[in-house]
């Protein structure tokens, strides 16, 4: 059944009837193609319902100044480039949605227009930030004769990627397009064509003067999304020890580094040498006081790996972050620095009671080997725990005489022969550690698991079924 309204009473019959927003202003034909284009544009937003197109159509007029926001050249400044450095087309978009929220009437078109005008400055600053950067690279690869001007274009390049980063949360799917986009433009710089020493010279040195952003925001964010599997590299020429990565290979956080980097096999076995000798001297100099620490420990990996893992994973792990290693699972993350306390009075304790009760070579290179062992299976940090764990070994037998040497050995077993002075016994024990991280499903064993035991069994296992997995893939 019809319902009959009274014409008379026109505040009911305004209530029920549609809009009609011809009722409120004659449609003109715009003057500004450009002021057109973007009111098209906005009104084709997906985010906008109907209401809110409606309602933005309703109260456009272009004889109204269409107002910019007032604080969009600061804005614009957070994301590294000035204002004017943005396509008008993209500006009057922006102008349009943030002067149609200040009148629209109804407050969810008004909510709708404020999130669209952020989203639409997210991306448009975004994009102006990227395509900067192209022409910046342009620059840069055509005029590498100039050193000075070589500086500053990377070092104006790097300050935008730092400020754009910033404005990526990695972890928002709608970023990962951008977030790639970033990474692909870093990647440029690190295959510019470099002839002269120089010029190449210039480019590490800025590079290390960035290397917390390169770091941060680059090579730290790569590995989460790699590890996640939302991210993949392409790998080239990449090679770990010598060796090329092959595809199927799981990159570990130094395979990312050096792909983000560009750095080539020879470049990063060039700093590995370095670190070794600089590692060498700390050796001598820990070897000489009277106690070892924790500190110490950490002095060490960082040492080692500096430019070869970032400056974050030098230092314990804490928070949410759990590490396996082949069928082994380390330390809970929040009992990692209490477990480490706990060793450390454990090293001093063998260090005094050597030196009070003479121990012979024998005893102590078999308590350096169990200490050595301790260590790697408390995984303390977030990489290369396994080279930390032998410059530890080094260092304490250095203690007793042995001499590391300055030249970076790659036989493992090698250089633990050498530091344990070729006793079968500590040699065997380090060997059986292996053999258990390779093929034993279990965790270190120390004062912090005693009251955990059923959380330790239960990421073994699952960490035993993911192995059982990725063996079953590999061979099919």
């Amino acid at each position: 059944m019809t319902q009959e309204i009274n014409l008379g009473d026109e505040r009911r019959a305004e209530n029920i009837r549609p809009v009609n927003p011809f009722e409120y202003k004659p449609v003109k034909k715009h003057e500004s193609p450009a002021v057109r284009n973007a009111l098209a544009e906005t009104l084709q937003d997906e985010s906008l319902s109907p209401r809110t197109a409606l309602d933005l159509l309703i109260h456009f007029d272009d004889e109204i100044t269409i107002k910019r926001p007032p604080s969009l050249p600061e804005i614009a400044q957070t994301y590294g480039f000035d204002l004017q450095e943005v396509p008008e087309d993209k500006l009057l978009q922006l102008a349009l949605t943030f002067s149609e929220d200040n009148r629209a009437n109804n407050p969810k078109s008004k909510k709708e227009l404020q999130t669209a005008f952020n989203r639409k400055l997210h991306e448009q600053l975004t994009e102006a930030c990227l395509e900067k950067i192209d022409v910046l690279s342009r620059q840069l690869e055509n005029n590498l004769k100039d050193h000075e001007a070589i500086k500053a274009t990377l070092r104006n390049i790097l300050d935008r990627l730092g400020k754009l980063s910033k404005h990526l949360p990695a972890e928002d799917k709608q970023n990962l397009p951008l977030w790639e986009k970033m990474y692909n433009k870093f990647k440029a710089l690190t295959k510019i064509k470099i002839e002269d020493e120089k010029t190449s010279r210039i480019f590490s040195d800025i590079f290390q003067e960035y290397n917390d952003l390169i770091d941060n925001e680059l090579v730290i964010r790569a590995y989460k999304l790699y590890d996640k599997n939302k991210f993949s590299f392409d790998l080239g020429s990449v090679e770990a020890d010598g060796n090329p990565i092959e595809r199927s290979d799981r990159l570990d956080v130094e395979d990312i580094m050096q792909v983000v980097y560009g750095r080539t096999g020879e470049e990063v076995e060039d700093i590995k040498t370095l670190n070794r000798k600089e590692s060498v001297k700390k050796i001598h100099d820990l070897a000489t006081q009277g106690y070892l620490t924790v500190d110490d420990v950490i002095l060490l990996h960082q040492t080692n790996n500096r430019n070869i893992s970032p400056k974050a994973f030098s230092r314990l792990r804490a928070g949410e972050e759990p590490e396996d290693f082949g069928m082994r699972f380390g330390t809970l993350p929040q009992d990692v620095a209490e477990e480490m306390n706990d060793w450390q009075a454990r090293v001093n304790e063998v260090i005094q009671e050597s030196e009070d009760s003479n121990w012979n070579d024998t005893r102590y290179q078999i308590a350096a080997a169990q200490l050595h062992n301790q260590l790697l299976d408390i995984h303390p940090f977030l990489d290369r725990n396994g080279s930390t764990s032998l410059l530890f070994l080094e260092t304490i037998m250095a203690r007793r005489g042995y001499k590391p040497s300055e030249k970076r050995d790659k036989d493992f077993y090698k250089t633990v022969k050498k530091a344990l002075g070729n006793n079968p016994v500590a040699i065997g024990l380090i060997l059986y550690e292996m053999g258990l991280i390779e093929y034993v499903p279990g965790y270190f064993k120390g004062k912090t698991t005693k009251d955990r035991k059923w959380v330790y069994r239960k990421e073994v296992f699952r960490l035993f079924k993911k192995n059982v997995k990725n063996k079953i893939k590999k061979l099919f």
